[in-house]
């Protein structure tokens, strides 16, 4: 996978081919997304995603947009780490007032 390039769903339709993520039928599909991905503006993980395919070196596992990013980091090198908003500590704008003032 190029690293310092723009993500094209054509590249990574190709990457995930040569990994053997990805069917030659899944991917003839995504080609045809692939006119309607530049009209949305969607991410091009997100279009392969949004199209619920199998992960063929895990049939029963489907493409989803973690295992995708998950995939697509250690392919270029980088670490995946997965934030979830909803877990973090966040402090309340009493908090951060009395902090400030104290």
């Amino acid at each position: 996978m190029i690293q310092r390039e723009k993500l094209t769903l054509s590249r990574l339709i190709g990457d995930l081919m040569a990994a053997g993520r990805l069917s030659e039928q899944d991917a003839e599909l995504l080609k045809v997304s692939n006119r309607q991905q530049s009209k949305s503006g969607q991410h091009p993980i997100e279009v392969i995603a949004a199209a619920s395919l199998s992960d063929q070196l895990q049939p029963s596992q489907t493409l989803t947009l973690d295992r995708l990013s998950e995939w697509a980091g250690k392919a270029a090198g980088r670490s995946y780490f997965r934030i979830d908003p909803l877990k973090g500590r966040y402090p309340s704008s009493h908090e951060h007032y009395v902090e400030r003032v104290c």
